[in-house]
């Protein structure tokens, strides 16, 4: 699906349909939940979030990650 900007450029939206499953501690999920509840954000948003900061970082660094 694509969208047009105020300006005219194609932007294209992405879909969240990709599963992922995790084998992680209990301990570490109940950690993680307790901090996603603070940030207002569901588990799977918080992590999702994470990954993208963390993508960013590495980006940012110059370093190439594909």
């Amino acid at each position: 699906m694509a969208e047009k900007s105020p300006k005219g450029n194609v932007l294209t939206v992405e879909t969240r349909s990709v599963i992922l499953n995790i084998r992680i501690k209990p301990s570490l999920k109940a950690a993680i939940e307790k901090l996603a509840a603070k940030d207002h954000r569901t588990l799977s948003n918080w992590i999702e979030l994470l990954l993208e900061q963390q993508l960013t970082r590495g980006k940012a660094g110059g370093k190439e990650l594909t």
